[in-house]
């Protein structure tokens, strides 16, 4: 991570590790989406492109054993269902 310390940045080992990774994936999602927009409609591609805001909140209940509030299950669900009424 880059952190000011006494007016110089540092970079660790896991910046080095992670900043390519994230840019690969960056890369791919943009690619995806842009590829989508190509060939579908914009009112269906970035709600779906969109949804892809609740993976991290997934994978935080799923991997760090995060509580899944009912707020939580709440947006989940209408970001859900929001993505198939835009898609119909």
């Amino acid at each position: 991570m880059y952190f000011l310390e006494g007016g110089r940045v540092v970079i660790d080992s896991a910046t080095l590790t992670y900043a390519p990774l994230s840019a690969v994936a960056i890369s791919l999602g943009i690619a995806a989406m842009l590829y989508g927009l190509k060939v579908g409609e914009a009112s269906v591609v970035i709600p779906i492109a969109r949804l892809g805001l609740a993976i991290p909140v997934l994978l935080g209940i799923i991997i760090l054993r995060e509580a899944l509030t009912p707020t939580k299950a709440a947006g989940l669900i209408l970001a859900v269902i929001s993505v198939y009424l835009l898609s119909r």
